[in-house]
């Protein structure tokens, strides 16, 4: 079921696709990570945040820089400009 949930993923609106890799995130089988992983770099920010928190709860060694790039991205959105 969860596999067949994650090959609809890419026919869905990226709001729908945020919640489907959320609920899949939640499902008590592991969500297909190649799928999880290729969301990621989705255009949309709400699919790679979602993405990304499913990495983090599900994820296994190979999700670390995946994460680590996440993070460090999301940090350099964050930081004020310089004001020299």
């Amino acid at each position: 079921m969860t596999a067949a949930l994650a090959g609809e993923l890419d026919k869905l609106s990226a709001e729908k696709q945020a919640l489907l890799l959320r609920a899949l995130g939640d499902r008590k089988e592991a969500a297909p990570l190649p799928t999880v992983v290729a969301a990621t770099k989705s255009e949309s920010p709400a699919v790679r945040e979602a993405a990304v928190a499913v990495l983090a709860k599900l994820g296994d060694a190979s999700a670390v820089a995946i994460l680590l790039d996440a993070a460090l991205a999301k940090a350099r959105r964050q930081k004020p400009p310089n004001r020299d």
